[in-house]
């Protein structure tokens, strides 16, 4: 089995159904392979006990392969009473290369018990480095007429850990950026300064686009 260092924030949640989860950092290999497991409570108390660590399960990804799930940010659905929110960090990686500096973005996915979980949809591109991305998002959710805005912190941990490097990302400001996003709707957006406006990739060749 894989190894739990715990080297990485938790996530704390209540679920549907008056429980609460936790979501933790599972490495799956000695270097890269950056993946998510949970635990449920046994009931209603958010302090315990709670049920083993399992790895949770995204339709889709292959956690045996190169990728790099870097944590999980899960928040209930302020549209869905009956589901769960999660925003992830990935990186695709590279075939071979245990911290590849592959395809990376803010991924969001839908569950309904916190282990089982829709594919991931990139809602946010970001840069991949050495397994990572430059982009994470925050805890909390924000609803305002019928969307919900999702906010991000640009080059987290990057800066003082001596990997970052100069990225450009044209004209698009970084400064609090707020994205919206409606999860009921085959809708992405996202807005700087007041201007909706679809992100490119770190290729420069892709954006976020309605699905």
């Amino acid at each position: 089995g894989g190894r739990c260092m715990f080297d990485n924030k938790f996530g704390f949640t209540p679920m549907p159904g008056g429980y609460w989860m936790l979501f933790g950092r599972l490495n799956l290999h000695v270097n890269g392979g950056r993946f998510i497991q949970a635990a449920r409570s046994v009931g209603p108390d958010p302090a315990g006990p709670y049920e083993p660590w399992q790895k949770i399960d995204v339709q889709g990804y292959d956690d045996g392969g190169p990728g790099n799930v870097y944590e999980a940010t899960v928040q209930l659905n302020p549209l869905d009473d009956d589901t769960v929110l999660g925003f992830f960090p990935v990186n695709l990686g590279e075939p071979g290369v245990a911290n590849g500096e592959g395809i990376a973005f803010i991924a969001v996915a839908v569950s309904c018990d916190g282990f089982h979980w829709s594919e991931f949809e990139p809602i946010v591109w970001s840069v991949g480095l050495e397994g990572r991305t430059y982009d994470h998002p925050i805890d909390g959710l924000l609803l305002i007429d019928g969307e919900v805005h999702l906010f991000i912190v640009p080059l987290l941990g990057l800066e003082h850990s001596g990997l970052l490097h100069p990225i450009d990302r044209g004209s698009q400001s970084l400064c609090a950026p707020a994205f919206f996003i409606n999860p009921i709707t085959p809708y992405l957006s996202c807005l700087f300064q007041g201007v909706v406006t679809p992100f490119p990739n770190h290729q420069g060749t892709g954006t976020v686009t309605p699905l």
